[in-house]
């Protein structure tokens, strides 16, 4: 199983990398849109871990185009920016999964190793 990283935090990338390689799971990651497009060029992905806010990207975009270059892919969106509003335009362009990096960051873990069994 693959899973890919969108994360403009780099330590957040670590962290979930930390949680999600040691059940034995391949992660990518990429801090913005182009280093997301290339990691999809390379291989294709399981689950794509986004948060809609990524250096000055508009996120509902990028979603929208992770979507369109894996569909197939479980999206799930972790964000702080976890208020309804968004909530609704997330699950509308595409994601899966929508939830408050603040609160559901384990949650999060636990549903990408829950793809992978």
């Amino acid at each position: 199983m693959v899973v890919l990283l969108v994360d403009g935090a780099h330590g957040v990338r670590a962290r979930l990398r930390e949680h999600i390689a040691r059940e034995g799971i391949i992660v990518l990651e990429a801090g913005d849109a182009a280093d997301a497009d290339a990691a999809l060029s390379r291989t294709s992905v399981d689950v794509i871990l986004l948060d809609v806010h990524v250096r000055a990207e508009n996120g509902l975009r990028l979603l929208s185009q992770l979507r369109k270059r894996a569909p197939a892919a479980t999206l799930i969106v972790l964000t702080n920016e976890a208020n309804d509003v968004h909530r609704r335009e997330c699950l509308k362009q595409g994601a899966d999964y929508f939830l408050d990096k603040s609160r559901e960051f384990d949650a999060a873990v636990e549903l990408v190793v829950a793809r992978a069994s």
